[in-house]
């Protein structure tokens, strides 16, 4: 499996920056969030890509979250682990181990 990720429009290989802990805190700061959703976990371990269940990620995942909690203040209640709606995990359902998301709806 090639974990290379393609642009939608140019079809050049995507790239993918740090994560600026300057700028997330003037987001928290400006927009004084009441929870925090987390987009591209997978991007920190391959291995957590597609992950359903908070804890089967990478123990580095879990570090990252751990310390985005203890730095901003506020729990984190979503994350992504791929594109899929089915890659969403919801960190604080009652049953920890379900997908936000176990089926997709579609419009009619």
């Amino acid at each position: 499996y090639d974990p290379t990720e393609m642009t939608s429009v140019s079809h050049k290989i995507r790239r993918v920056g740090r994560f600026d802990w300057e700028l997330a805190r003037k987001a928290v700061e400006v927009n004084r969030p009441t929870r925090l959703a987390v987009n591209g976990i997978d991007y920190l371990d391959f291995a957590d890509k597609g992950a359903t269940n908070i804890s089967s990620l990478s123990s580095g995942a879990q570090d990252f979250i751990a310390l985005l909690e203890e730095r901003f203040g506020q729990t984190v209640h979503f994350l992504g682990t791929g594109p899929s709606l089915r890659e969403i995990i919801d960190c604080k359902a009652k049953q920890p181990n379900r997908a936000l998301f176990s089926k997709v709806v579609t419009a009619r």
